[in-house]
């Protein structure tokens, strides 16, 4: 029952990170929040369903004589008869499968906002550039140290 809970909160978190996806090729601010709020919330969700999981795994490991370490979803399924072998094999199946495309997501979306992020500093970088003062020459040939007026923003982000 934990390891199925388990399942269905990190496939809704492979579907939130999608949505945050799109929402970061949007450009969609709110909705990056509203995703944020939501992930923060199932991620919450997530451990305490854990918790309880760990101590299951903990007991079932020292019955054994095992480490709790040591006592995956691989290694049980092994050890059980059918048709729990068959189920815990799938539910490891899917577990992984799902924490590595949501790892990959992850992976593209920051990549997607480091990308964004690039883009904007760029874009205070010629603004800044295109309102700075001509350059201006003594008679000596040196450039006149003149300070930049008209700047549009700090240069802080």
């Amino acid at each position: 029952m934990l390891l199925q809970e388990e399942t269905d909160l990190y496939g809704l978190m492979l579907s939130l990170a999608q949505s945050e996806k799109d929402a970061v090729i949007n450009s969609n601010l709110d909705e990056i929040n509203k995703i944020a709020e939501e992930k923060d919330t199932l991620f919450f969700k997530i451990q305490t369903v854990e918790g309880p999981r760990q101590d299951v795994v903990k007991e079932l490991a020292e019955s054994m004589g095992w480490s709790p370490h040591d006592l995956t979803l691989g290694k049980l399924s092994q050890l059980v008869k059918e048709p729990y072998s068959s189920r815990l094999k799938e539910r490891r199946s899917n577990l992984l499968a799902m924490a590595q495309s949501i790892r990959d997501i992850n992976s593209s979306n920051r990549e997607l906002i480091n990308h964004s992020l690039e883009l904007v500093r760029s874009s205070f970088s010629f603004l800044n550039n295109a309102t700075a003062h001509k350059t201006v020459y003594h008679s000596t040939g040196k450039m006149l140290d003149a300070n930049q007026s008209g700047r549009v923003l700090s240069g802080e982000l």
